[in-house]
C-alpha cells in the first residue's frame, strides 16, 4: 500500500467488500441476483421504524443554507417541483424528489487508507492490521442476537466479496444493459453545521454523502443515474454473472478480522 505506485494498491481502492443481511437475502446477491433500493426507501425507514442505522431522514440533501441565502431562490427557479424544502431553524436542507427514486445498492469497502488508518504504521514493511466492525452493523442490518430463528433463510450473515470480481461483474451486466452508472464510496461529512452546498447534477453526487455519523459504515455505492423507481417499496432488479465459490466467505456470527498488510513508503516524485 502506497501512493503512486503501479504495483500497490491504490489507497482510495477497496480491499475487501462486505454485505451484512439474513441469509436469503446474501445467497441471492451470490447467486448474481442483485437488488437496487433507493434513497427514499431508507428515509421512510428513519422516519417510521426508528431504525437509523440502515435508515437516515437526510439522504440525498445537496445542501444545507442559510434561509436568507440567494442559493435557494436559485434552485427554486431551477429545480421547479422537483425541489423538496426540509426546515431545520435558520436553516433549510435543499433535496431533489427524483433523487428519492434513484436505484442504489450499498455494500461496506473497506479501503487501503482504511488499512493504513487502522494499522497506523510507524515504519515500512509487513505487519497486523485489525479490522474491527462497529456492533451496530451487526445489530442493525441483520440482528445477530438472534439466535433461535427457525428457518436458515432468516441467519444472520456477513459475507466477504472479493472486490475486483464483485466490481467486474456489476459494471460488465450494466454496460451491457446499456445503464449508466456512477460507483464511488460515501463522503462524510457534518451536514448539520453552517452551510455545505453540492451542485445537483444528472449525475446525482448528492446521493454519495452522509452525515459523518455514518463513517463507520465505510459505505460505497452504486447509484444507477438514469434509472427511477416508481415508488419507494419498489426494487430495480439486475442480473449479474454468479459469483464462484473462491470470490466470497460467508459467516453467520458477528466478526473481527486481522490481516497482514504490507505497507511501503513511496517517495514523492518531482
Amino acid at each position: 500500500m502506497g501512493k503512486g505506485d503501479t504495483n500497490m494498491i491504490p489507497n482510495e481502492h477497496a480491499i475487501m467488500i462486505y454485505k451484512f443481511n439474513e441469509n436469503r437475502w446474501i445467497e441471492k446477491i451470490l447467486e448474481g441476483k442483485l437488488s437496487f433500493s433507493c434513497a427514499g426507501a431508507f428515509i421512510a425507514q428513519a422516519k417510521h421504524t426508528g431504525n437509523i442505522i440502515q435508515g437516515d431522514k437526510f439522504e440525498g440533501v445537496f445542501a444545507r443554507q442559510h434561509k436568507d441565502n440567494p442559493k435557494i431562490v436559485i434552485m427554486r427557479k431551477k429545480l421547479g417541483k422537483d425541489l423538496e424544502e426540509i426546515p431545520d431553524g435558520d436553516y433549510i436542507f435543499l433535496r431533489r424528489r427524483s433523487a428519492k427514486l434513484k436505484p442504489i445498492f450499498c455494500v461496506f469497502a473497506y479501503t487501503a487508507n482504511d488499512a493504513i488508518k487502522d494499522g497506523n504504521p510507524q515504519t515500512t514493511g509487513r505487519q497486523r492490521v485489525r479490522l474491527n466492525f462497529d456492533r451496530r452493523l451487526f445489530d442493525g442490518f441483520a440482528n445477530e442476537s438472534v439466535k433461535n430463528v427457525i428457518s436458515t433463510s432468516h441467519l444472520f450473515t456477513v459475507v466477504l466479496l472479493q472486490p475486483k470480481p464483485f466490481v467486474d461483474k456489476i459494471t460488465a451486466a450494466l454496460i451491457q444493459k446499456g445503464v449508466p452508472f456512477e460507483l464511488h464510496a460515501v463522503r462524510y461529512q457534518d451536514i448539520h453545521k453552517d452551510e455545505f452546498f453540492v451542485e445537483p447534477t444528472e449525475k446525482y453526487p448528492e446521493l454519495f454523502i452522509k452525515s459523518e455519523q455514518y463513517a463507520y459504515q465505510h459505505e460505497a455505492r452504486i447509484c444507477l443515474t438514469h434509472e427511477k423507481l416508481s415508488n419507494i417499496f419498489k426494487r430495480y432488479p439486475i442480473d449479474i454473472v454468479k459469483f464462484n465459490q473462491d470470490d466470497y466467505r460467508v459467516i453467520h456470527n458477528a466478526i473481527q478480522v486481522e490481516f497482514t498488510a504490507d505497507f511501503q513508503e513511496i517517495p514523492e516524485t518531482l
